[in-house]
């Protein structure tokens, strides 16, 4: 939305419709309690908010992007258990992403995704005893 400022032309680039995008966004937009756009007849617009968190959504997209690249790119397969934790407000988002064609890519490959308050997923990370292989 905030590169097309237009919510014909956004839904066609990300394959979806107009509907279906406008749905996502109002579910995001009362999941953050934030206004992110302002809608006007032919155009739409980033409020203060949706201005201030952009960067973190670009963020967000750019490390789901690095991910599936990583998992694409591995020589070998990845295999064994992979825990995903994630808040309510990103994960629908997310998720779709993170895991199309994730199984057929990488069979072996187990996922178990969590979705928490950040807090409880930072207190899981940290006692969960990590060994480097």
């Amino acid at each position: 939305m905030a590169e097309k400022q237009h919510f014909g032309s956004a839904a066609s680039a990300l394959g979806v419709s107009q509907s279906t995008l406008s749905q996502a966004l109002a579910g995001l937009e009362s999941g953050l309690g934030v206004r992110l756009i302002e809608r006007s007849t032919r155009r739409v617009f980033l409020t203060p908010e949706g201005r201030q968190l952009l960067p973190h959504a670009r963020a967000v997209l750019e490390a789901v992007d690095a991910f599936t690249a990583a998992a694409a790119g591995a020589s070998d397969p990845l295999q064994g258990s992979l825990r995903l934790g994630l808040i309510p407000t990103v994960a629908p988002y997310v998720l779709p992403t993170v895991l199309a064609g994730l199984a057929e890519r990488l069979p072996a490959l187990t996922l178990r995704v969590v979705e928490d308050q950040t807090e409880r997923l930072l207190a899981a990370l940290r006692e969960v005893p990590w060994t480097p292989r």
